[in-house]
């Protein structure tokens, strides 16, 4: 085996250089080993984020033992540890890696923060007030990144748009101590008035409008029609939701009663004691009545029947006419015998 003989270890040289195909009784073919070399890696973290900008690369022997590296502080931090240090350098390049962590020295350091206020209808929300801390060296400006992603200026409440912020456009750095203001008013949405009269909706007559969000709306625009009363309404009062699918107000007219009369006259003379009034369902058609004819009395006609209701009690009117009757008498003759 001249390739992979033991872990580790290359091929350094074959005596004689050429392994002969035919060789003496007694003859010697050496193969001669040496320890590889192998890449090793120094990793710096600061803060426990790794710069790959520092990272550094070397070759080592194989079980050669790496006891230091290159000292890559920067100003502010200290030492806090290593690990895989020392190395014995192996075979398998991925574990041969010595990582050296950083840490803010506390000594100079200071410590920046900005806030970010969220109000709605102009009233600061306490509970939402974001405080955004870092701690930098002493010796840096009193600056700070600010991460736009984490401020919601889109849908924070649900009802509610964005109004304004300020400063005007979020910035990309603020001072210490700064504080960044967005401010949320309540948003407008559509609700509906639907129209049914005898249970059926009129889309001709159906109603959209916009109120603002947990706006209570109490009434409606009056769409009852000619001989139809109120029968009842759904979801009124409403309280505007942002939901503008559920914004809806139901408004149920039926039809009305009214009031009809039956009169009855006598030789055309009214008499008052046997008129009856009753009451129907607007274009409700009556077509019968008490018959209350008399004795020698017989129908003439009547008027207005049959009766369709109208929403005017005063023209639901029926008229019964009757006249006396006419009867064949007898004249008898008698004489004496």
């Amino acid at each position: 085996n001249t390739t992979d003989k033991y872990v580790g270890y290359k091929l350094e040289k074959t005596e004689p250089t050429i392994i002969p195909d035919i060789v003496n009784n007694g003859d010697v073919i050496k193969v001669y080993y040496v320890k590889d070399e192998f890449n090793y890696t120094v990793e710096y973290y600061y803060d426990n984020v790794k710069d790959e900008s520092k990272t550094e690369t070397s070759k080592a022997t194989y079980q050669e033992v790496i006891e230091d590296y290159i000292d890559k502080n920067i100003l502010g931090y200290k030492l806090d540890k290593t690990e895989n240090l020392p190395l014995t350098v192996s075979e398998n390049e991925s574990n041969n890696v010595i990582k050296i962590y950083y840490i803010i020295d506390d000594g100079n350091t200071k410590e920046l923060s900005y806030t970010v206020e969220y109000y709605k209808e102009g009233v600061k929300v306490e509970s939402d007030t974001q405080i955004v801390k870092k701690t930098v060296q002493i010796l840096e400006p009193d600056t700070l990144t600010v991460d736009k992603t984490s401020i919601n200026i889109v849908d924070k409440y649900f009802g509610y748009k964005l109004e304004k912020t300020e400063p005007s456009s979020i910035p990309d750095t603020v001072n210490n101590g700064e504080a960044i203001k967005v401010y949320y008013v309540k948003d407008e949405f559509d609700y509906t008035v639907e129209y049914y009269y005898d249970n059926v909706k009129d889309d001709s007559k159906t109603e959209t409008s916009k109120a603002t969000y947990q706006e209570v709306i109490e009434d409606y625009i009056d769409k009852n029609i000619t001989g139809y009363k109120l029968e009842k309404t759904e979801n009124l009062p409403l309280t505007i939701s942002e939901k503008s699918d559920e914004n809806i107000i139901k408004v149920y007219y039926v039809k009305d009663e009214f009031d009809y009369t039956v009169e009855y006259y006598y030789d055309n003379v009214k008499d008052d004691s046997k008129t009856e009034t009753a009451k129907a369902t607007y274009q409700e058609v009556i077509e019968d009545y008490i018959d209350k004819n008399i004795v020698g009395y017989k129908l003439e006609k009547t008027e207005g029947l049959p009766l369709e209701i109208s929403e005017l009690s005063g023209t639901n009117v029926i008229r019964v006419y009757y006249v006396k009757d006419t009867f064949n008498y007898t004249v008898e003759y008698y004489y004496d015998e």
